[in-house]
């Protein structure tokens, strides 16, 4: 079985997601399910066999070409399914730039300005005296990084068992990371909403006339031909008005459980999560407010920015331990700001 670092990792995080087209030269010489050929790749990377043991596995992992074969994919996969690979949220593709920077690097994004120039009323002979206006081009904002840090392990004969396997373990790494990153994302996105002016916010019970005048002093103001109300599950669906339940919403209602319009603007819901580490049976800990719904004009482009570095792995800290147990351990550098150069607006129904 021939195959690159690069197939087997996009045969890895097609596997997760469901849609996986077996490659031909993963099913060479015998026919796999995808899991099979995921754990025969691993095997065959180590220069082991199905019938490898424990020690097998033990004694591999004392080459340094072995653990820098099974590091390499790890990281690939990793390096393909966060800072490659685009966002399969619809939330990322409308708000988010993403961009990856070498370690020691600086990545720098541009902000236009939405200064407008006064204009003034002059005589017809333009005898009049002007003021000036320096016209501002716009700014320049570095998004500063940080590393964070992971750990999982998993006992080597359970895998030489089968019930676990090198595939599963590695795409739990890569959804922990890819979780941290999107919950980073979303809480800086909300924590936006700090300063919004009175004149874009409506707060209370609902009252579609002082919603309806939010979103247009947030259109008049951002010059934007319309908006998106963006927020939970529960924060959109405050939004049901019983006066205009036509066909078309309550069909909506009835085949996804959610509303896509409130009075001619589309809706978008934001995911809700618990916090890392932050759950309680009695009261789990959100990472996103289910009253607060942000008005984001359509002009406004991705005004969230991330960076993720690609290096991602510190191979000193992982591999097969005394306790016959094999541990991976992820280092990332990420960050992410929030620039906007256009009025954004808020709705928080509190009743």
């Amino acid at each position: 079985m021939e195959f690159t670092t690069k197939q087997l990792a996009r045969l890895m995080l097609d596997n997760a997601k469901g849609n996986v087209s077996m490659p031909a030269n993963f099913s060479e010489g015998e026919v796999r399910t995808p899991d099979e050929a995921i754990s025969d790749a691993f095997l065959q990377v180590m220069g082991l066999t199905k019938e490898a043991t424990v020690q097998d596995v033990q004694l591999a992992f004392r080459k340094e070409e072995v653990r820098l074969g099974v590091f390499a994919i790890i990281e690939e996969v990793l390096r393909e399914g966060i800072v490659t690979e685009a966002w399969r949220r619809p939330f990322f593709d409308q708000f988010v730039e993403t961009k990856s920077q070498a370690r020691g690097d600086k990545t720098v994004f541009y902000i236009e300005s939405r200064q407008e120039l006064v204009v003034s009323r002059v005589s017809k002979d333009g005898k009049v005296s002007l003021d000036r206006q320096r016209f501002s081009e716009g700014d320049e904002v570095e998004v500063k990084v940080a590393t964070y840090a992971i750990k999982v392990y998993e006992h080597l004969a359970r895998i030489i068992l089968g019930r676990a396997d090198w595939g599963k373990l590695v795409m739990h790494l890569q959804e922990a990371v890819e979780k941290d990153i999107a919950q980073r994302v979303y809480k800086a996105f909300a924590d936006m909403m700090g300063q919004v002016p009175a004149a874009f916010k409506h707060e209370g019970s609902y009252n579609k006339d002082a919603i309806l005048k939010a979103i247009r002093n947030v259109k008049m103001a951002s010059g934007a031909t319309g908006v998106i109300l963006v927020g939970t599950e529960l924060a959109l669906s405050k939004l049901e008005d019983a006066t205009i339940m036509n066909d078309d919403r309550k069909n909506d209602l009835y085949n996804t459980g959610k509303l896509t319009m409130f009075y001619g603007n589309p809706l978008m819901e934001l995911p809700q999560a618990i916090k890392q580490g932050g759950f309680k049976a009695d009261a789990p800990e959100l990472l996103m407010a289910d009253d607060e719904i942000f008005i984001i004009p359509d002009n406004v482009g991705k005004p969230v920015k991330m960076i993720v570095e690609p290096e991602l792995i510190d191979i000193n800290e992982s591999g097969v331990r005394v306790d016959d147990t094999i541990e991976f351990a992820v280092r990332f550098s990420q960050g992410v700001t929030v620039l906007t150069s256009a009025f954004i607006g808020l709705i928080k129904i509190t009743a």
